[in-house]
């Protein structure tokens, strides 16, 4: 079986090592609720909420592209 053409297959050592998206489905439940609670706040506290959102967007496609491992600095 060719491991470049499984989907099960790992990326190895120098490729990227991603999530697949499992993080996306968090992320819509946690904005979701984010957003429920943003209408009933004051301004000063909406835009925290509105910070909180949009650090937590960044994070999940952080985790969707995934990290190499080879490519930091060494010593």
């Amino acid at each position: 079986m060719n491991r470049i053409n499984s989907e099960s297959g790992s990326n190895g050592k120098n490729g990227r090592h991603g999530d697949t998206g499992k993080t996306e489905n968090k992320v819509e439940k946690q904005l979701r609720d984010l957003e429920e609670n943003c209408c009933l706040l004051l301004e000063m506290r909406r835009k925290r909420y509105c910070k909180r959102s949009k650090n937590i967007k960044e994070s999940a496609l952080k985790a969707k592209r995934g990290e190499e491992h080879s490519k930091a600095n060494k010593r």
